[in-house]
Parts: C-alpha cells; sequence; structure tokens
C-alpha cells in the first residue's frame, strides 16, 4: 500500500487529523482501532475535564454542539461530559466524516532512501509506504510505575490507572493512590462509589482546589505553534519557565467543581486522611 500520508493512531488526535487531511485533499491511510484505549482503559462513570467546545472537527462543523443539535439537547444537558457521550459523539462524527481506519497496529517504522519517505510493517504482515507519517499513539504506552515502588509492593498489589478501569472487586478494601491530580481524585471517588472501605490520596504538591481551569490563553500557544514551532525553544529560560508554571498550576493545582460533591458524600474522615497524606508527602 501507498500514501501521502499515514496517520498512526485512531484516538481523538488521529481521526481530527484525518478530518483535516480530506478537506485539505490529501491521500492518507489512518491506522488503529478507533477510541481502543478510551473504550478499554477508562473506567466507566468517569467524565472529561473538557467541555463541549473540545471537539474534534477541525473546521468546526461537526462539533459536539452539531451532534447535541441532532438529539434537540444543549451542552447544559450533557456537561460534564461523559464517557459514554464523547464515545456516541465520535462514532457520530466518524459516520459524518466517512472516516475509516484500517484495525491493525504498525509494528516497525523506518525511513526509506528509496522513496524519500517511510515504510510502515503491519502487525498482519503488510507494508505501507507513506511519504509523511504522524504519530498519533495517545497514552497508552506511557504509562510509568517506577521501579522503587515496584520493589517494595509484592506482585499484584499495584495497578497503574490506565489498566484498573474495573472496579467491581473495590467494595469494602482499602487503597492507596500515588498522585494528585484530577485522575487521582476521580479514582477516589469512583471506588468510594463503589464501595471501597477507604481511599488514601498521596502526591508532593498543594491539595489542589475545586475550581474551574482557565485554559483560555493556551489558544494563543497553539495558534504560536501552527505558525512558528519552535517559538517555545526561542523563548529566554524565565519565559519558558512562566508557561511551564502556568500550565503546571492550571492542571495540577485544580480539580473540576463537579467533583467536589461526589467525595463530600463520603466521611471526613476519609478527606482529612487525604490531606494529612499530602502533608507528609511534601514534608518528606
Amino acid at each position: 500500500m501507498n500514501t501521502d500520508l499515514l496517520i498512526v493512531g485512531a484516538g481523538p488526535f488521529g481521526l481530527a487529523l484525518a478530518a483535516q487531511a480530506t478537506h485539505d485533499h490529501i491521500e492518507h491511510v489512518i491506522i488503529g482501532k478507533p477510541m481502543q484505549f478510551w473504550r478499554e482503559h477508562m473506567p466507566r462513570g468517569m467524565f472529561l475535564r473538557s467541555a463541549c467546545d473540545w471537539h474534534l472537527d477541525p473546521l468546526n462543523i461537526n462539533t459536539i454542539e452539531a451532534f447535541l443539535n441532532t438529539q434537540g439537547k444543549t451542552p447544559q444537558d450533557v456537561e460534564p461530559l461523559s464517557l459514554d457521550f464523547y464515545l456516541s459523539y465520535v462514532e457520530w462524527f466518524q459516520q459524518q466524516q466517512n472516516i475509516k481506519a484500517l484495525p491493525v497496529y504498525v509494528e516497525q517504522l523506518h525511513s526509506s532512501a528509496q522513496n524519500d519517505g517511510f515504510v510502515a510493517s503491519t502487525t498482519d504482515g503488510d507494508t505501507i509506504n507513506a511519504r509523511r507519517v504522524v504519530l498519533a499513539p495517545g497514552f497508552k504506552h506511557f504509562a510509568h510505575i517506577s521501579d522503587e515502588l515496584k520493589a517494595k509492593l509484592p506482585p499484584g498489589a499495584y495497578e497503574h490507572t490506565s489498566t484498573f478501569v474495573d472496579f467491581t472487586a473495590a467494595k469494602d478494601k482499602r487503597f492507596l493512590i500515588i498522585g494528585g491530580r484530577q485522575s487521582a481524585f476521580e479514582w477516589a471517588a469512583l471506588l468510594l462509589e463503589a464501595g471501597a472501605a477507604a481511599v488514601h490520596v498521596s502526591h508532593r504538591h498543594a491539595t489542589p482546589a475545586f475550581a474551574v481551569a482557565d485554559w483560555s490563553w493556551v489558544n494563543e500557544l497553539v495558534d504560536n505553534m501552527a505558525q512558528d514551532p519552535s517559538w517555545f525553544r526561542n523563548l529566554s529560560p524565565a519565559q519558558k519557565d512562566e508557561v511551564s508554571h502556568r500550565l503546571w498550576a492550571e492542571g495540577r493545582l485544580k480539580l473540576e467543581p463537579w467533583l467536589k460533591p461526589r467525595l463530600a458524600t463520603h466521611t471526613q474522615n476519609v478527606r482529612d486522611n487525604c490531606h494529612h497524606l499530602a502533608t507528609d508527602a511534601e514534608q518528606r
């Protein structure tokens, strides 16, 4: 198979790029099982941090609000966005854009001197020659559990959140969550709702606030990337630190307000333990 553009990954970014390629009349192939990571590695009952403006259509036509219009609904009816709702939107988006991904995986990718492009070998033995390649594999392959932690815990006693998405066996058990961002606190809420006896959350930074994150200023950064991909490298060290700290503060030190009542319905003892462990972790 020969193609001008090979898109590796059929998650949100890969699908959005396929839509853009179609609009720009770029012959392309998208490879992967659409939204597989979202379907298999995210728990039922999870909600997105993003609102209806985080749609997939670069042309702002087949948006989430357009999808809602077909159902006679408004953003207020569906926000915060549930995992099930978002998956239904993506299926609709694929149908509107006629995006058909090859449901296989790339096993090897290397440059080709013959055609000044790339050669991809798939897991089913096929070969794809591409002039250009975009990699959009998502987060599945970047889950990390430190060797130090592995050495201290018996096998089977720990799991990364990207694989721990079934809470049917959580009832009456105690859990320690290491990390203090949105997923840590949402997993805590899901575990408590599933009947866990206690959930402790340990992290190094201050306890995040339940406040709406302000990402409005990020659009300008994205526009800069499109116009000048090297703009961040050209900033001074102080300017880089300012951007990085602001991103860190919005993403790490804020939790979605809709999560607060779900945690507040459980005992004060659970919340106090979370705060106590966070403080101890900062001291260490």
